[in-house]
């Protein structure tokens, strides 16, 4: 998997691709950690070769707040194919359940709206 971190004026910006694992996006999220110095919103774009399965999912999704991402935090997950959906949007159902803020968006905008509103 590879993946890139990018602070805006707003919000972060992660691009991930590859194949995804359970250790890597742990770094991931402990790179945006570092890198969100305030922000509380941030853009994944996800082009990946297949999702993770379930338990790793869900195990990441409960991650999250023990990591140290505050509960108004948002994550806009904008796919940019379809490998990881099911993976995404049991994500998604699982943030929801744990009070964690992850949206599954199509489009750019959309994610954008979202996230910034």
């Amino acid at each position: 998997m590879q993946y890139a971190v990018r602070r805006s004026t707003t919000h972060l910006e992660v691009a991930l691709s590859g194949v995804p694992s359970i250790a890597e996006v742990l770094a991931m999220l402990r790179e945006m950690l570092e890198q969100r110095n305030g922000l509380k919103a941030a853009l994944i774009e996800v082009k990946v070769a297949m999702g993770l399965d379930f338990v790793g999912t869900q195990f990441l999704v409960e991650e999250v707040p023990r990591l140290g991402f505050p509960p108004d935090f948002r994550f806009a997950v904008l796919l940019l194919d379809e490998q990881a959906r099911r993976s995404a949007e049991f994500a998604q159902d699982v943030a929801e359940n744990r009070g964690v803020g992850v949206q599954i968006f199509s489009s750019r905008d959309a994610a954008l709206g979202w996230l910034l509103a």
